[in-house]
């Protein structure tokens, strides 16, 4: 026998009495599933605690109901359908996001993305695997060159970063010359 996955979540932390909430579930290895509307008394689930405690609030919501799979995609986030291509690189985009990163240990996390990992196109603001700020640019082809650049002002915490096509006066499109210099 499959085994049964229930995830939900719904459009409301908390009501008044009278507010209106819808719940999102998908079910898997299912075709249907129970629903109550519960006050959670305690939540605890620790072993050596007293258990978890609820108790079912009779309303409408209560009964049976026809079950699907519905991809639920965790984390705060939205999706964008950008359709028209305006957050491609071919034109000058801004980022700008206000973060706190909360599991920085967790690996790489995108910020804001438009980033496709299997050609490794696209851009992506991300907290890197280091812990890092980072910004992830690709042509899908391994290509560049590019140039970037970056600043922050420590005092109210800017960063800025940039990024270009490398180009020289005297070198072909695309190519750095060959000319040395130091960056200042």
């Amino acid at each position: 026998m499959a085994a049964i996955h229930i995830q939900g979540y719904s459009d409301q932390i908390s009501l008044q009495p009278g507010d209106r909430i819808n719940f999102m579930v998908s079910v898997q290895g299912t075709s249907s599933y129970h629903a109550d509307i519960v006050r959670l008394i305690n939540g605890d689930s620790n072993p050596a605690g007293p258990g978890p405690k609820e108790e079912v609030i009779t309303t409408t919501v209560s009964g049976e109901y026809r079950g699907r799979v519905q991809p639920i995609c965790s984390g705060s986030h939205i999706v964008v359908n950008d359709r028209d291509g305006l957050l491609n690189l071919g034109a000058a985009i801004s980022i700008h996001a206000f973060i706190m990163p909360t599991t920085p240990a967790k690996g790489a996390q995108a910020i804001i993305s438009r980033w496709d990992p299997e050609r490794r196109a696209g851009w992506a603001l991300v907290v890197d695997d280091q812990q890092r700020l980072a910004l992830w640019i690709g042509d899908g082809g391994g290509g560049g060159p590019y140039r970037g650049s970056g600043a922050c002002a420590a005092d109210s915490g800017c960063l800025v970063l940039c990024r270009g096509e490398l180009r020289s006066c005297d070198g072909p499109r695309g190519r750095p010359s060959d000319a040395g210099g130091q960056f200042r």
